[in-house]
């Protein structure tokens, strides 16, 4: 099986998210803008400075998708503001990093925690637009996100704040999305994807279950895990990451690209993997990825690792994944069974994908040293004769960068994991 990971763009388009059913935005959708060996920038204000949905989209890409070879950089700046990017990115991303893409996410700040006004309504317009145009003129396609939401609890407790923030945020959500279908980028509102997922959560774990964060505006894992899903959707790519179809009787099985058969027999398989599912961590009761899963559909959507079985004798069927063990019909591993969203506790590909993350962690880190104190910083000295020292302190920088991108790539090794079936009990 050969993954269709990419679909011809259009030269304007504006994608509008509407709920959380997977048809709001469809699987493997026709604005895929990653192009093989390009460069992704993920901007924002202090929530993507957090490095944790963009952690999230990199290491997706890393492991989901890894022949796409995207370089991923993210440029997150806390307490920014729209108009703050601007100013500064013809110098920290245009100037060397040239993406071709890219995910903006603004709007938090420039809501000035306050009722909504015209004149907060056009300082946060102006500016987004002018961002829009510049990457237009460079050929970077563009998703725009507007802002999130805050916590429906722990945003200024005692008040009701968090709703006339919400209210706020919900305004200048609606300005992204306009200025996105007139200026050709793909709009995806992060804001009442966060507000749907938040009331699920609650409603599901409590109103103190967090999810854009115990201070009310920095989400955790679950928030950005949220975050991740609306932008990966945004950019397009294809939810089939792997696909396993095996024939009992004949012991016989086919594999996808990305897949090689290490031994095939009567009621087991094992394999080696270069590509990995996602994997989640926490669980239903901790504000981490795993707490999301049953409030968007990110396996269904962006997260298929897929297995097949036919001719098997039992109606009933114990299937065994590295070390955990459930039980399906005959008929539904006809159908097929999405691994990634079944053995979401013991994915076998778990330990490797934190070697993975924390490659990517380490990288975005010195990101956010690179572009906020040395690129932004060293042209303030301002003296013509310090122009060749600051340029190669860029340079240095640039290449340090490139050290932790071949880690995080040295870090994806293949996986080999086993797959045994027998009759349940």
């Amino acid at each position: 099986m050969k993954s269709i990971l990419l679909k011809s763009a259009a030269a304007a388009i504006c994608l509008t998210l509407t709920g959380w059913a997977a048809s709001a935005i469809a699987a493997d959708s026709p604005s895929g803008i990653l192009k093989e060996g390009g460069k992704l920038a993920i901007i924002g204000d202090s929530i993507t400075e957090q490095k944790l949905y963009s952690n999230y989209i990199e290491t997706y890409l890393r492991v989901c998708h890894p022949e796409l070879k995207q370089n991923v950089c993210q440029f997150g700046w806390g307490g920014e503001r729209a108009s703050g990017y601007v100013s500064r990115m013809a110098n920290d991303t245009l100037s060397w990093f040239k993406p071709d893409a890219a995910t903006i996410c603004y709007g938090m700040n420039d809501g000035r925690y306050t009722k909504i006004t015209p004149e907060i309504e056009k300082a946060f317009e102006d500016p987004s637009i002018a961002a829009l145009k510049k990457f237009n003129e460079l050929g970077t396609k563009v998703v725009l996100g507007g802002p999130g939401a805050v916590d429906t609890k722990f945003f200024r407790p005692g008040t009701d704040m968090a709703a006339v923030y919400n209210d706020n945020l919900a305004t200048l959500s609606g300005i992204a999305e306009r200025i996105a279908k007139e200026n050709g980028a793909i709009y995806v509102p992060l804001h009442k994807l966060m507000i749907d997922a938040m009331a699920k959560a609650k409603a599901a774990n409590g109103a103190d279950f967090p999810v854009c964060g115990t201070d009310g505006v920095h989400p955790g894992g679950d928030g950005h895990l949220v975050m991740a899903y609306a932008f990966l959707k945004g950019l397009g790519v294809s939810g089939d990451i792997a696909s396993i179809e095996y024939n009992y009787k004949d012991s016989a099985a086919s594999f996808s690209d990305g897949l090689k058969s290490v031994s095939v027999g009567k009621g087991s398989l094992e394999f080696e993997s270069s590509r990995y599912p996602f994997c989640f961590f926490g669980n239903a009761k901790t504000p981490d990825t795993a707490s999301m899963l049953p409030f968007i559909p990110f396996n269904e959507d962006l997260n298929r690792f897929v297995f097949k079985a036919k001719g098997l004798p039992w109606d009933k069927v114990k299937v065994t994944w590295g070390t955990a063990s459930k039980d399906f019909s005959k008929d539904d591993l006809e159908k097929g069974i999405n691994l990634a969203a079944e053995f979401v506790d013991a994915n076998p590909f778990k330990d490797q994908f934190q070697k993975v993350a924390k490659a990517v962690a380490d990288k975005q880190g010195f990101e956010t040293i690179m572009i906020k104190s040395f690129f932004n910083n060293l042209p303030k000295l301002g003296n013509p004769e310090f122009r060749p020292t600051t340029d190669a302190f860029r340079d240095v920088t640039i290449a340090k960068r490139k050290e932790y991108l071949k880690a995080a790539d040295d870090a994806l090794v293949p996986v080999k994991s086993t797959i045994k079936l027998q009759k349940a009990e």
